[in-house]
C-alpha cells in the first residue's frame, strides 16, 4: 500500500506525514471492509 500510495517500496522508508496518511487510509479501509450488522 505504501509502495501505491508514495511510491515507496518500505514503510521503514515513509517520513511521518506519509506514515499519518498511511494509518489513516487503513482505518477508513478497515471501516469499509467491516461486516455490517443485519438490522431487520
Amino acid at each position: 500500500m505504501a509502495q501505491h500510495m508514495f511510491n515507496v517500496r518500505y514503510v521503514d522508508w515513509l517520513d511521518i506525514r506519509q506514515l499519518t496518511k498511511l494509518m489513516q487510509a487503513l482505518i477508513i479501509d478497515a471501516k469499509r471492509r467491516k461486516p455490517k450488522p443485519n438490522g431487520d
